[in-house]
């Protein structure tokens, strides 16, 4: 699901390129959700609203695009699961 999750919001990016490429989808790990009325900020909290919805609530998730590459982490707490550790994430660099 982190996977899929990662893809969702590299789609949206993909859809404005102009605007990812210009670091308007950029969203730090600890940043709230965006509440602007653009395509990028609804993006972006539709993006963290489904993190929580897959991956529950402590789910959350970073952009940092450098031009056209952009790094997408998503992060979740793990610990409900057999020997899990509480705290999972991976980062996935795209190209848009």
């Amino acid at each position: 699901m982190a996977v899929v999750q990662a893809y969702y919001i590299a789609d949206a990016m993909r859809a404005d390129r102009t605007t990812a490429l210009n670091g308007g989808f950029d969203l730090a790990i600890g940043a709230a959700a965006p509440t602007g009325t653009d395509f990028a900020s609804t993006a972006r909290a539709d993006w963290r609203t489904s993190l929580a919805a897959a991956l529950g609530p402590d789910a959350t998730g970073a952009i940092d695009c450098n031009g056209a590459l952009c790094d997408v982490v998503v992060r979740w707490n793990d610990s409900r699961a057999a020997g899990g550790s509480a705290v999972q994430e991976i980062q996935v660099e795209v190209e848009l």
